[in-house]
């Protein structure tokens, strides 16, 4: 096995809850998904403080001294992954590069269907508590955003949940873009890497080589799909003019970071 510490790049409802027992029984490592104790916190697991300075005012001292502490605890491990997809949110990518275990480390960018992403949002009532965006997702007021807000809030609730999805598919390019050579980058779909096929891509890309094992599903929706909702969403995605990459481009040209925010650069 080339790497022996893996973090991912991802939204939440895209299967990452999967991949943590995934690479726990696969690499043999210890997997984890979220720190959730109470004593985690602040300590191991960002909380809304954290994400909120991230996002407002970039890596601050505060932030990268949470991962500090936080890398330099995982780096006690012999292997170890943690699939927490709020780290890609506030600093991990930043403060990761310039730690230690960088180099025998891999950043999983993990992507879903945008449409079925989108309706497991609505279905789960997500962004409808200002609270929820501040510790679990993102929120449109935040200084150092990449999409722009203004043609999504026509649709409301909807459009809060589809926002999102297309600000961590930017996010997700912009990491990609700026950090590929200072950090192994690994991108696949939960639609690829939850087949045997993809699943050996996806192994072979980090030399690790034996039986494959494809663990049941995790944290799945217990709403039963409304083809309707499913539909419409389906409607709004398509009708888009959506380049992800145009996007990101255009933003670091006009010297935009997520590191640091758009008032610091005024």
């Amino acid at each position: 096995m080339k790497y022996k510490y893996f973090f991912t790049i991802t939204a939440g409802r895209t299967g990452s809850a999967w991949l943590t027992g995934f690479l726990g029984q696969n690499l043999s490592i210890k997997s984890v998904h979220e720190p959730l104790a109470i004593e985690d916190f602040g300590v191991r697991m960002p909380d809304i403080k954290l994400m909120r300075m991230f996002n407002t005012f970039g890596n601050t001292q505060d932030v990268r001294e949470f991962y500090r502490k936080k890398l330099d605890e995982i780096a006690g491990f012999p292997a170890y992954a943690e699939t927490n997809h709020t780290l890609s949110k506030c600093g991990l990518v930043e403060n990761l590069v310039e730690h230690t275990i960088a180099p025998q480390s891999c950043l999983i960018v993990l992507r879903r269907n945008f449409v079925k992403q989108c309706v497991s949002y609505i279905n789960r009532g997500d962004f409808r508590n200002i609270t929820i965006d501040w510790q679990w997702y993102l929120h449109q007021s935040y200084r150092n955003n990449i999409i722009n807000y203004a043609p999504f809030e026509k649709s409301g609730f909807m459009g809060k949940a589809l926002w999102y999805v297309y600000e961590m598919d930017a996010r997700q390019r912009y990491y990609e873009r700026l950090f590929q050579d200072k950090i192994k980058i690994i991108s696949t779909t939960l639609e690829e890497i939850t087949t045997e096929a993809g699943a050996g891509e996806f192994l072979k890309q980090i030399g690790h080589e034996g039986e494959i094992v494809l663990p049941e599903a995790q944290n799945t929706n217990k709403v039963k799909a409304n083809t309707d909702l499913t539909s419409h969403v389906r409607q709004l995605v398509d009708g888009l003019n959506y380049d992800g990459d145009a996007i990101v481009a255009k933003y670091l040209e006009n010297g935009r970071t997520l590191s640091l925010s758009a008032e610091v650069l005024k």
